[in-house]
């Protein structure tokens, strides 16, 4: 994924609604320095570690809900026995037990 939408996106609060999709309105200026830096630099390692930091920034602010939202079972307990993940649409329940 580009870095525009990958992190510039939610973390430029330039980019708050109607100009952008910065939904939050994260609001930070060091986010903004870091995403100035990341315009002016060419893609590769350089960019690749501000990328890191804008990252770091977020995760650390905490400003996203990340949910997973898996449409296969999945079975978590080890009391379940014989369960095989799925590689496919097609799951045998037939040698699951639970012990």
């Amino acid at each position: 994924m580009e870095p525009y939408n990958a992190f510039i996106r939610f973390a430029d609060s330039k980019l708050v609604p109607p100009k952008g999709s910065n939904w939050g309105h994260i609001n930070d200026p060091d986010l903004d320095a870091l995403v100035a830096e990341v315009r002016r630099t060419p893609a590769g390692s350089t960019q690749d570690e501000l990328l890191a930091q804008i990252d770091t920034k977020l995760v650390d602010q905490a400003v996203f809900l990340w949910i997973a939202h898996d449409v296969w079972p999945t079975a978590l307990s080890p009391r379940v026995k014989g369960f095989v993940h799925p590689q496919s649409w097609y799951v045998d329940f037939s040698p699951v037990s639970v012990e």
